[in-house]
Order: C-alpha cells, then structure tokens, then sequence
C-alpha cells in the first residue's frame, strides 16, 4: 500500500468512525437535554415527545451524511499537515476535522435550542474513545499522523532530490555549451 493510500484509508475509517458516533452522540444528547428539562417534559404529550425523538435522529442522520461528505475527498486527508507533537496529536488539529466537529456543534446547538432544550454553554462533541465496528478512533488517530509524517517527509525527499537533478541538468547544459 503506498504512503497516499495508507492516508486516504486512515482518513476514510476515521470518517466512517465519526459518523457512526455522530448517530449515537446527537439522539443521546438530546434524550439528556429532555431529561434536564422537567417543564418541557410535563408540556409534551406523547405525541410531542415522538416527535422530538423523530426529529433527533433524523437530525443525526443528516448530521451523519454531512460528516461522511465533508470528510470524503482523498484532498481532505492526503493535504494534512504532520504535527510537531507526537502521533498523539489530537485529530481536531487538522482543520476539515476541526471544521467538521464545529459544524455538528453549531447544528446540533441550533436544534436544541429550537426545541427549547438549550443549557449554558456550548454543546461539545467529544470524539469517541470506545471501540466501534472493530475499530478505535485513538489507534487510527495515531496511524493517520505517522502515515501523513512518512508521506511529508517521502514528499520532501522526492522534491529534493528533483531539485538535485534540476541543477545537475543545468550544469550539464552549461558544459555542453
């Protein structure tokens, strides 16, 4: 597998990882939100309260597409940039990520507080550290960074040593003058 296909894939699990949680965070939230508010709760009639719940998991479900779309182009994972830091660096540090997270965020904040289910601060994603489908969001975190600090560096390899032949092609020229 070369290096840019090692990086795409990392990119593609992890996509698939975080919209499959995106599906589990936004309902669960929600279902946490309708708990804190005993007012809302007493005003809602079962008919209501379906409704609430139809309206959270289409909002995942939506939320879920959007993820896997932002996140879907090879661009999107093979333009990363390696960190200073470790290869535990957190995935947010790369910014489709970061832009992606803040999305289902500010969304999913809109939806609650549509549905009068809004509490102080800010929602927060916090990306899933449990195992999902077989695989960890740590574990491929890690193997993405260290995929994008070999490819980077292969990168950086090729560009100097086409730098290399470009000046040895010149002088040639210059003595074949």
């Amino acid at each position: 597998m070369s290096l840019e296909s090692k990086v795409v894939d990392c990119g593609r699990r992890i996509a698939r990882l975080l919209a499959v949680d995106v599906e589990v965070f936004v309902p669960t939230l929600v279902r946490e939100r309708f708990g804190e508010h005993p007012t809302l709760a007493r005003t809602l009639d079962d008919a209501g309260l379906i409704g609430l719940k139809t309206r959270a998991l289409a909002l995942a479900e939506s939320l879920a597409g959007a993820v896997e779309v932002r996140l879907a182009e090879p661009s999107v994972w093979l333009d990363a940039r390696p960190t200073e830091g470790p290869a535990s660096t957190p995935l947010t540090e790369h910014p489709p990520v970061a832009a992606t997270v803040a999305h289902v965020e500010a969304a999913l904040d809109a939806f609650l507080q549509a549905e009068a289910l809004a509490s102080p601060g800010p929602v927060v994603w916090r990306l899933p550290m449990r195992f999902i489908d077989g695989e960890n969001l740590g574990t491929l975190t890690q193997s993405f960074w260290k995929a994008v600090a070999r490819l980077s560096k292969a990168r950086s390899e090729e560009d100097a040593r086409k730098a290399a032949e470009t000046a040895e092609a010149r002088l040639r020229r210059w003595d074949d003058a």
